[in-house]
């Protein structure tokens, strides 16, 4: 019993922060008139030095209504909006400038397409003409946990990138109109 009460203790050290961070996020979203709900959210796959790991933990997730994802991870954490790949030739990624992000096909997740790290900006739009992907992800990441400032800052780079964020079933009701 002593073993599952320091379990349950260390738990609590270790989510609190993260229940913390994110209810300040989401309260200062809502002021500033964004639409968000949050809940936890497991099983999702993260780069540690270059090698995926998969987290069967949950994390915080906030869902700014039609632009994006926010994720308080362990480590920092990530915005994430989506663009269909047919709107992505048009859109601006010089806004993402001096930021990490990473653009990688929703349906071949675990592979990036591009990373600002190792890839040049210039070699996006290439790398967009040729993918055979109907929607891509746009992934900024953080090593820490960035300012309530930054990510309001992310969240509206995001929207006028012209991303969007869709609710897990919204591909089978597409694949549902398209085969009817």
């Amino acid at each position: 019993m002593a073993d599952l009460k320091r379990t349950m203790e260390e738990l609590n050290r270790i989510y609190a922060p993260l229940k913390e961070k994110t209810v300040r996020i989401v309260n200062t979203l809502e002021r500033l008139g964004a639409e968000v709900e949050w809940g936890w959210y497991a099983g999702h796959s993260v780069d540690r030095r270059g090698e995926l790991f998969y987290e069967e933990f949950p994390i915080p997730v906030i869902t700014v209504k039609d632009v994006c994802e926010i994720g308080v991870d362990l480590k920092g954490a990530f915005i994430e909006g989506k663009l269909f790949a047919s709107e992505a030739d048009g859109a601006d990624f010089g806004l993402l400038k001096g930021l990490h992000f990473c653009v990688y096909g929703a349906e071949s997740y675990l592979t990036d397409m591009f990373d600002s790290e190792k890839n040049d900006i210039s070699e996006l739009d290439e790398l967009l003409f040729d993918t055979e992907e109907t929607e891509l992800c746009v992934n900024v990441e953080y090593s820490s946990t960035p300012t309530i400032s930054e990510i309001v800052r992310v969240c509206a780079l995001m929207k006028q990138l012209g991303t969007h964020a869709l609710p897990a079933d919204v591909e089978e009701l597409l694949e549902q109109n398209e085969e009817q």
